[in-house]
């Protein structure tokens, strides 16, 4: 689902209401996004970590109508890996806190509804 709201987001596709007027897409946001990866955190699924590390991959390559993660992203990546079972997490760790800091010296990390330059 979180795919294909992608796809219509990047795409404008606009489906047809009961009424025959166009609907504007459902286009996912950070906290849709951030809700999933914090799902994927609590998940006792093998590859919740792997999958948490890909959806954020998606994030920050994600076209302009779509939202870059926020520090909150990256703080549930670090716990879907840390309450996985990927033997090497403590790379993935430092990756994703590599990644972090270079959103944060690009200065296009947010930090919630806030930009992380202003506080």
């Amino acid at each position: 689902l979180l795919r294909e709201m992608e796809q219509n987001a990047n795409n404008n596709s606009f489906e047809r209401s009961k009424n025959g007027s166009r609907a504007q897409p459902i286009a996912p946001s950070t906290v849709l996004y951030n809700n999933v990866l914090h799902a994927w955190g609590k998940s006792s699924d093998g590859d919740a970590s792997k999958n948490a590390m890909e959806l954020l991959d998606r994030m920050e390559n994600a076209t302009s109508k779509l939202p870059k993660p926020d520090v909150i992203s990256y703080q549930l990546v670090l716990t879907a890996l840390q309450h996985g079972r990927d033997p090497d997490k403590a790379e993935r760790a430092k990756s994703v806190l590599d990644r972090l800091l270079a959103s944060v010296r690009r200065r296009d990390i947010r930090a919630g509804h806030r930009d992380i330059r202003s506080a």
